[in-house]
């Protein structure tokens, strides 16, 4: 038997072992619904400040929504 031809049996042989041992992920349960956090517009609502990464807000204040646009208007002095 060639020397390149074992070399693929074995290559092919560990492949399929390495697959057999990866853990398998966890089934998430979905049937239960979450309550969705709307986002909301209020006035003096303190603006929170996030440092590092991985981190969510649970409740967010909308400042803006829509087109952000300029328009530039000649004013005669």
């Amino acid at each position: 038997m060639p020397d390149w031809l074992i070399q693929i049996i074995i290559a092919v042989t560990m492949q399929v072992v390495a697959y057999a041992l990866t853990p398998k992920p966890k089934q998430r349960n979905t049937s239960t619904v979450q309550e969705v956090q709307v986002p909301t517009a209020e006035a003096g609502k303190p603006i929170p400040v996030v440092f590092g990464y991985g981190l969510q807000l649970q409740t967010v204040n909308i400042l803006w929504s829509g087109e952000k646009y300029t328009s530039e208007q000649q004013v005669k002095v």
